[in-house]
């Protein structure tokens, strides 16, 4: 497959998926279109995943900066994991941040202002 048709079938993928986010109502807020959404249930799924035993086991995670993975990325905070996190689109020269907790370690119902004061440790050069 060329490199034309290969972007062709993604642009597809995601329009459809799109398209199916808005028809179910499954976004915040509306207008998915062009970008990686926010969507009904991440804290849900947040929960769902902080039960598995590879992310117990996890001392560093990586996210991405999207929305919806937002309550994974305090999550972790919280669980004093470090997390690597993608700059918006890979943009940067140094493409991952490193996060780390705060000290002292807050307590998981302090999760959701976490985020805001993780400290950053370093720019990652790939």
């Amino acid at each position: 497959m060329t490199r034309t048709r290969i972007d062709k079938a993604k642009q597809t993928v995601r329009e459809r998926v799109w398209q199916l986010l808005e028809q179910e109502q499954a976004v915040l807020p509306p207008g998915v279109y062009g970008r990686i959404p926010n969507f009904l249930g991440a804290d849900t799924a947040t929960a769902l995943l902080t039960t598995l035993p590879e992310w117990q086991e996890a001392r560093t995670i990586m996210a991405t900066p999207d929305k919806a993975q937002l309550p994974a990325r305090t999550s972790a905070l919280a669980e004093n994991k470090h997390v690597y996190m993608a700059v918006p689109k890979l943009a940067a020269p140094h493409p991952f941040s490193l996060l780390v907790p705060p000290a002292p370690h807050p307590l998981p119902e302090d999760a959701s202002p976490l985020f805001q004061h993780a400290k950053l440790r370093s720019r990652i050069f790939l």
